[in-house]
C-alpha cells in the first residue's frame, strides 16, 4: 500500500512497513524538492527536526510522517540542528556562521549567536541543558550558557575541520571528529583538551558517545568505525569491511549492544560490539547515507542522497543476545534432514522450530521489560531536604517563595499557618520523591511537600505527578508508600 500525502510547500510520500534483516522499515519520507543534512528527534521522541539544504527546517510527527511545522529564516543551506532537553527551544546552524534559536511554542527566532567565524558544520545541546555547543569549519568549537546564551568557550585544538561533535551522557565532556584525522575529548567546563584519539588513516566524519558513556564510536573517510574505551582511552574495535566507502554517521543503539553507520555505498551497517563484529546491512537507501539518529523507543532515523528520510523500528535489537542464547538450547530443531526423517517429520521439525523461536523472542521481551522496570525503580527514591531560605510572606497571593536545592519554588499556604511559618521555617520538614538519571547521574525531585512544624499540615510544591501518570512512580509507592 502506498500513500501519497501533498503538502503546500513539499509533497512526500509514506510507504507500508516490511522487514529487512529483522529490522523495520515503518515509513518512508521522499522530499522531493531538497535533500536533507541533518535530523534529529526531540527528547520526547515524537518529532523529528531535518535540517533541509533549501534553507527551511521541517519538522515531522514520527508517529505518521506528516509535516508538523516549516521553520523560515536562514538564508543559505541548513546544516545541522539540535532540540534543547526541556524542549522549549531548537539550535540550527548554516553556512553563514550564525546559531539560531527557535522558541519551539511559537517557532520564532529568538536569537543569533554571531561567535563562529565560519560554516556551522554540527551543534548539540549538553543532555543537563547548560550548554550549547557548535563545530565549525575554521577548526574551533565554541560553547555557550544555555541560560543566558552567552560565550563561554571557544576550543581552539584541531587542524582541520571539526565534521561533529557530541557531548556525553552526563554533560562532562565533548567529543569532536575532526578532518585532521583525530578524535578530541575535552572537558566542558574547562575546555581543556583530556585526550586525542589518533588512529584513523583519513578524516573523521562523525562521532558519537554510548549511552551510558563508556564508549565512543567514530566513522571516517577511511572506511572504519572504531570503537574506543573512555576509561583507559584505547582502541577496542576497528570495524570495516569488504568494498566499504567513507563512513557519514554514526551511533548506538539505546541499549548500547549495536553501533550503527551510515555509509558512502548506500548501506546502513549493524556492528555488533559485544561479539565484535559485522551483523547485517540495511539497503534500502539509493544513494550515500549521511546521517542517523535514534529516539528513545528504538526508532532510527536516516538520511539519504536520495532524498528520501527512513524510519526504522529497531528494538529487536536490543534482544538479539538473549535471543541467541535462548535459540542455542533448540538449535537440534534447525539441523537439515535427516536420511531416516520423513518429509513429512522434516516438515513438523522446522514448524515447531518457528513456533519455539517466536515464544522466545516473546520471553525475551517480558525479560527485558521487567529488568528495565527494576532498573528505573532502582532510580526512585524517598529524601528530605532541608529549606534554604524563604522569601516575604505575599498575603495576597497567598504565598512563599522558598529555595530547596539551590531552586527557587511558590509554596502556597494560607495566612493562618503563614504567621507561625515565618520563625520556624527552618524546623520544617520537606519530603518528596527524588529520580536519579543513570545516564547523566543528575537528579530531579517530585511531588515534594513541607510539613508544617507546627499545624503538621502538608503543603505541596514544585513537580506535582499522578502515581497514574506514571507507572513507574505508581510501581514505587506500592512498594514504598509514605
Amino acid at each position: 500500500m502506498k500513500q501519497i500525502i501533498q503538502l503546500s510547500i513539499l509533497c512526500f510520500s509514506i510507504f507500508c512497513s516490511y522487514n529487512i534483516y529483522s529490522q523495520t522499515v515503518i515509513l518512508k519520507i521522499s522530499l522531493d524538492s531538497t535533500q536533507t543534512n541533518d535530523i534529529t528527534f526531540n527528547p520526547s521522541g515524537d518529532n523529528l527536526a531535518a535540517a533541509c539544504q533549501d534553507k527551511y527546517i521541517r519538522i515531522f510527527n514520527v508517529s505518521n510522517g506528516s509535516l508538523k511545522q516549516t521553520i523560515e529564516g536562514h538564508k543559505t543551506s541548513v546544516l545541522c540542528v539540535a532540540y534543547s532537553p526541556d524542549e522549549k527551544y531548537l539550535a540550527s546552524g548554516d553556512w553563514d556562521n550564525v546559531v539560531k534559536i527557535w522558541d519551539l511554542s511559537t517557532y520564532k527566532l529568538i536569537r543569533n549567536l554571531t561567535d563562529n567565524n565560519n560554516r556551522i558544520n554540527s551543534i548539540k545541546f549538553s543532555p543537563d541543558g547548560n550548554y550549547l555547543a557548535s563545530a565549525s569549519e575554521d577548526g574551533t568549537i565554541v560553547i555557550w550558557n544555555a541560560a543566558t546564551w552567552k560565550h563561554h568557550k571557544t576550543i581552539q585544538y584541531h587542524k582541520g575541520s571539526v565534521n561533529e561533535i557530541v557531548f556525553s551522557p552526563d554533560s562532562r565532556y565533548l567529543a569532536s571528529a575532526s578532518w585532521d584525522k583525530t578524535v578530541g575529548l575535552f572537558d566542558v567546563v574547562s575546555g581543556n583538551l583530556i585526550y586525542s584519539f589518533k588512529e584513523h588513516l583519513s578524516g573523521v566524519n562523525t562521532v558519537s558517545f554510548s549511552n551510558d558513556g563508556s564508549y565512543i564510536a567514530s566513522g571516517s573517510d577511511d572506511h572504519t568505525v572504531k570503537l574506543w574505551n573512555i576509561k583507559d582511552k584505547k582502541l577496542l574495535k576497528s570495524f570495516d569491511r569488504i568494498n566499504n566507502k567513507a563512513v557519514y554517521s554514526v551511533c548506538f543503539n539505546p541499549t548500547n549492544n549495536f553501533i550503527i553507520s551510515a555509509n558512502e555505498n548506500n548501506n546502513i551497517d549493524l556492528w555488533n560490539i559485544i561479539k565484535m563484529k559485522y551483523k547485517s546491512s540495511l539497503s534500502e537507501h539509493k544513494a550515500k547515507v549521511t546521517a542517523l539518529a535514534f529516539n528513545k523507543d528504538d526508532i532510527m532515523a536516516s538520511v539519504s542522497d536520495d532524498k528520501t528520510i527512513i524510519l526504522w523500528d529497531m528494538k529487536e535489537l536490543k534482544y538479539e543476545q538473549c535471543y541467541e542464547e535462548k535459540l542455542l538450547a533448540y538449535s537440534y530443531l534447525s539441523e537439515p534432514k535427516d536420511e531416516f526423517e520423513t518429509t513429512e517429520q522434516y516438515k513438523s521439525r522446522m514448524e515447531q522450530f518457528e513456533k519455539l523461536k517466536a515464544g522466545l523472542k516473546t520471553e525475551c521481551e517480558i525479560e527485558f521489560i521487567s529488568a528495565k522496570q527494576k532498573l528505573i525503580l532502582g532510580n526512585y527514591s524517598w529524601t528530605d531536604i532541608p529549606i534554604q531560605n524563604i522569601s516575604t510572606y505575599d498575603a495576597d497571593k497567598q504565598e512563599y517563595l522558598i529555595t530547596v536545592n539551590n531552586q527557587r519554588y511558590s509554596l502556597k499556604m494560607p495566612v493562618s499557618d503563614a504567621k507561625t511559618f515565618k520563625n520556624t521555617w527552618n524546623k520544617a520538614k520537606v519530603r518528596g520523591i527524588k529520580i536519579t538519571n543513570p545516564e547523566t547521574k543528575g537528579d530531579m525531585y517530585i511531588n515534594l511537600y513541607v510539613v508544617h512544624p507546627v499545624s503538621k499540615i502538608n503543603y505541596p510544591f514544585g513537580n506535582q505527578v499522578s502515581p497514574d501518570e506514571n507507572p513507574y512512580l505508581n510501581e514505587f509507592l506500592k512498594k514504598y508508600p509514605k
